[in-house]
C-alpha cells in the first residue's frame, strides 16, 4: 500500500481475510485502502467492522468521524467524536 499499488493490497486483504479470521487492525486497514481507492461505502463498513469487534478503536473511531464528516454527515460523526473524546480523556 505504502508503494501505491493499493488494489494490489486490498487484494492481500481480501486473501488475509478469506485464510484467517478478520481483526480489528487488519478491518480498519481495509477500510483505509477502500478509502484511498475512492470506496467510501466499503470504508465506512469496515470501519463499523473494526468497531463492532473493538468499540475502543480509537483509530477506527477517528476515520470514520472523519470519513462521516467529510460527507457532510456531521450529526452521523458526533457520537463517534464524543467516544474518542472519552477515550482520550480517560488516558
Amino acid at each position: 500500500a505504502n508503494a501505491g499499488r493499493l488494489d494490489e493490497a486490498a487484494q492481500a486483504l481480501h486473501r488475509f481475510h478469506s485464510e484467517r479470521e478478520a481483526t480489528p487492525a487488519s478491518l480498519l486497514l481495509h477500510g483505509i485502502l477502500d478509502e484511498a481507492r475512492g470506496n467510501r461505502d466499503a470504508a465506512e463498513t469496515h470501519y463499523r467492522k473494526a468497531l463492532y469487534l473493538d468499540p475502543d478503536q480509537i483509530d477506527a473511531l477517528l476515520h470514520l468521524s472523519l470519513l462521516l464528516e467529510s460527507e457532510g454527515r456531521v450529526q452521523a460523526a458526533i457520537p463517534f467524536r464524543r467516544r474518542i473524546e472519552r477515550l482520550t480523556a480517560a488516558s
